[in-house]
């Protein structure tokens, strides 16, 4: 299985932000090259964070 786009994440979390969730955790330490945070980034602005 191979990685989710930041759109594909932020489909599977939009329902949790729609019931008030306000925060995730990611693990850190899965996150080690510029360009896997630079995705995390992406992600945070697709969702509005």
């Amino acid at each position: 299985m191979s990685a989710a786009t930041p759109a594909q994440a932020a489909d599977v979390l939009r329902p949790y932000l729609d019931l008030g969730f306000t925060g995730f955790t990611f693990n850190n330490s899965l996150y080690r090259t510029s360009e896997q945070v630079g995705l995390l980034g992406e992600l945070l602005k697709t969702i509005g964070g």
